[in-house]
């Protein structure tokens, strides 16, 4: 055998490099040396960053025990809150966490809408209310409330009285036909109210002495202000022909088949000092409000028994101590009273009459109207009086409707929209 021959056969008796059994020891030993090595790198982690992030300044990454819940809504939205105040009071309202869930709306008819005359140069007042009446069946209201004498005395309908034809005080675009009109609402399905703005006459009063304020002493009419400056006359609430000048709108309205009466501004004008020592004894005496009684009592008995009844007073007049006719509230001649709610005319502050002031500053529409309504059950305290708004001058949202809800005073909330 060459030298050759016997290097290749001692090649052919060499064991493989790796043998089974050390090829598998290796790898056991490749993987513990993996575990380690991560195992340092990991607690080397863990040790040196805090040390490496004190020496560089930068704080520690921890996580507080209890962490604060994370914040809903946008963050960068202003929130407000109204002060603390006990839950029953009404001038808290509630943030958007406290607020309860608006909760569908009955699908009965509700409310009354208010149907404002347009002015002379408006449309035609006839065309107008039929409008109306159908918006309203359409819209879901219960009832309709038409204004038949304007503020300042203008007659919205062909009256039969005398001195309102005399005064030139009926309106030419007004209600041609009252009892057509009525009976037109009534078929709707509306129950049908009528407002009557009494004392604020500036037409009459000007036609006739005997229905205004005179000048003590004097055959002149008092003025609210001077001539030149647009002073004008008022009806006066101590003259019988007055009543019977209001008393008589009144009984038309019942007689053309009205439901509900609304008696306005059954108040005294702006009385200053000067204004007080023209007019005279009447108007300077301490018991001058129970003429506003008798003269409501009396224009309301017109209207009929059985039939509802009601005097319409400012909202701010009431908590404000000025509408004077409450001083005696027995003598009304109703136990149901409206209370008009202008959230603009309103202002968010009111001063009462000892000085103590009201502020609805920061309450939506909706909260000043249940803050209004609160006030003024507490200043008819003990009166017997129902109060019931009329709502003008905002949004009848879904906010404000929950509010009317919450007054529990049924259909029977008026809205001017």
């Amino acid at each position: 055998m060459s030298n050759q021959q016997k290097r290749y056969k001692t090649r052919s008796r060499k064991k493989p490099i790796f043998s089974d059994k050390k090829s598998g020891n290796s790898a056991v030993g490749i993987i513990i040396m993996i575990v380690l090595l991560a195992a340092m790198v990991f607690i080397g982690y863990s040790v040196g960053k805090p040390i490496v992030d004190y020496f560089s300044g930068r704080p520690a990454n921890t996580t507080p025990d209890n962490p604060p819940p994370p914040v809903e809504g946008d963050p960068h939205l202003p929130v407000t809150t109204a002060p603390e105040q006990d839950e029953a009071d009404p001038t808290s309202e509630p943030t958007a966490s406290s607020e309860p869930a608006l909760q569908p709306q009955p699908t009965e008819a509700r409310n009354i809408l208010y149907v404002a005359y347009p002015g002379k140069s408006g449309a035609d007042y006839d065309t107008l209310v039929a409008e109306r009446v159908k918006y309203a069946v359409d819209h879901n209201y219960s009832g309709i409330c038409i204004e038949l004498v304007a503020d300042g005395g203008a007659v919205l309908y062909n009256t039969q009285s005398e001195l309102a034809a005399l005064a030139e005080a009926i309106a030419p675009n007004g209600i041609s036909n009252l009892k057509e009109a009525a009976d037109y609402a009534k078929t709707s399905g509306l129950t049908l109210y009528a407002r009557v703005s009494a004392l604020s006459d500036h037409l009459a009063s000007w036609y006739d002495k005997g229905v205004a304020y005179m000048i003590q002493g004097s055959t002149s009419r008092w003025l609210d202000n001077a001539l030149s400056s647009g002073g004008k006359p008022w009806l006066s609430p101590f003259e019988q022909k007055s009543r019977d000048y209001i008393a008589g709108f009144v009984k038309e309205i019942s007689d053309a088949g009205f439901d509900s009466i609304i008696l306005g501004e059954v108040e005294f004008p702006d009385l200053r000092k000067k204004d007080l020592d023209y007019i005279g004894d009447r108007v300077k005496s301490q018991t001058r409000y129970k003429v506003l009684g008798e003269f409501s009592s009396y224009a309301i008995a017109s209207f009929g028994e059985g039939k509802q009844s009601f005097v319409e007073l400012d909202a701010g007049d009431i908590i404000s101590g000025k509408a004077e006719i409450l001083k005696a509230p027995d003598q009304l001649g109703t136990k149901n009273i409206y209370v008009r709610f202008n959230p603009t005319e309103l202002g968010v502050r009111v001063t009462r009459s000892d000085g103590s002031v009201v502020s609805f500053e920061g309450l939506s529409s909706a909260y000043i109207l249940k803050a209004v309504m609160q006030t003024v059950n507490d200043e008819l305290s003990g009166s017997e009086l129902t109060a019931i708004p009329i709502i003008s001058g905002c949004e009848i949202d879904d906010s404000m409707q929950r509010i009317i809800a919450e007054l529990g005073l049924g259909d029977n909330v008026i809205i001017d929209e």
